[in-house]
């Protein structure tokens, strides 16, 4: 080995030993941001429709099934991209509707200018909010595989100790500011107001944009790795390029023949199954909470004490899998889930229960009266 190559193998090795701090201060920011705006969201969309959680419903089934429909083109044009490029398009995209959404919730929560509304805006603003988030949560998909299935692995320079050492930071950052971020959403909207809480997630969104773009810029000269893609070394003729509607269409399609084909779809299709199913803190969840007159402070520190709960999960399974193996960590795992689920499937039946109900006779018809706060909906 010559002198040369000796020297850049060892200027890659100490690159390589470096702590990419930038990376993981992005993610925080990133994190954060999301964070704050999913604690946020839902609890918009119930103060928007208090009555029942019909639109908080709305809401996540749209969110859902847009990253189910555009989830591939998502992936195809993210490949066909140079990763600045698109590294910086998500970011922008992301961050600018969810501050736009938030300060038009803050001017109609804070009913600026009520005096000259017209009879269909509270109709709208409904709409509005939800299109644009839904702009923002494609965004934020985007720029999650942009960095954490793109960047980190060219950055962690085919060394798999590395990029599982990236990757289990990333997680605890992730469940560090489920654990906070919520709980500081709450404090502003129970404390102050709902218009203050959206005006501040808008703030935060505005300047952590700036952050964040400057550490990506940051880290794309620090690794001039990430300038080399493929796809460009090797660009394909006019002819090749040129696709119709039709056919990214089928592109997305052959996409997800090939997860069918995959050996691990029947174990991917069962977890989705599970998500389904079981009980969880997202948005119905939130709105739910609320109606039982669960103040927003103590609903993000529920949601910050369920994150220090997966946290401690994520440090015992490296630990678990060495004593048990892979496969009984799994069982256990489950098990545990069954078992606690079981307890909440069972608490629905105790006496206080908010689901519990009494039936009266009364002008020879059934009321059932459900014992909800903060008002009783009387079904006849």
């Amino acid at each position: 080995m010559s002198d040369e190559s000796i020297a850049i193998k060892s200027g890659q090795d100490k690159k390589l030993l470096k702590i990419p701090w930038k990376i993981y201060v992005s993610r925080a920011l990133s994190a954060w941001g999301d964070r704050l705006w999913s604690f946020g969201a839902g609890i918009f969309m119930v103060e928007l429709a208090p009555e029942n959680l019909q639109l908080v419903a709305i809401y996540g089934l749209v969110l859902s099934v847009s990253v189910i429909i555009f989830g591939a083109f998502i992936g195809d044009w993210i490949d066909k991209s140079k990763r600045l490029t698109a590294a910086k398009f998500f970011l922008a995209v992301q961050n600018l509707s969810t501050a736009l959404s938030c300060v038009l919730l803050g001017l109609y929560f804070g009913e600026v200018g009520k005096a000259y509304w017209p009879s269909w805006l509270p109709d709208i603003i409904p709409v509005i909010t939800i299109i644009l988030a839904d702009i923002g949560q494609i965004a934020s998909v985007g720029s999650k595989i942009v960095v954490e299935k793109d960047w980190i692995v060219v950055i962690s320079m085919d060394n798999d100790d590395r990029l599982a050492k990236v990757n289990a930071v990333f997680r605890t950052i992730d469940l560090a500011t489920l654990s906070l971020a919520p709980l500081s959403a709450g404090l502003v909207f129970d404390f102050i107001s709902n218009s203050a809480a959206a005006y501040f997630i808008a703030a935060w969104n505005m300047t952590s944009v700036i952050f964040e773009y400057w550490l990506l810029k940051s880290i794309y000269k620090e690794f001039p790795m990430l300038a080399h893609k493929t796809i460009f070394e090797n660009p394909k003729s006019d002819e090749e390029r040129k696709t119709s509607f039709l056919t990214k269409i089928v592109d997305g399609g052959k996409a997800w023949i090939l997860y069918m084909k995959y050996p691990v779809r029947n174990a991917g299709f069962g977890l989705a199954c599970l998500y389904m199913t079981v009980l969880g803190f997202d948005n119905i969840t939130y709105g739910f909470c609320l109606q039982q007159c669960v103040t927003e402070s103590v609903l993000g520190a529920l949601v910050g004490v369920s994150a220090v709960v997966g946290v401690l999960g994520s440090i015992s399974f490296p630990f678990l899998r060495k004593k048990i193996g892979l496969t009984r960590t799994g069982l256990v795992g489950m098990c545990l889930l069954v078992i606690t689920l079981t307890i909440c499937l069972v608490s629905i039946w105790v006496e206080g229960s908010p689901f519990s109900t009494r039936l009266f006779y009364y002008s020879g018809q059934y009321d059932f009266q459900f014992r909800l706060c903060p008002a009783m909906f009387v079904l006849k």
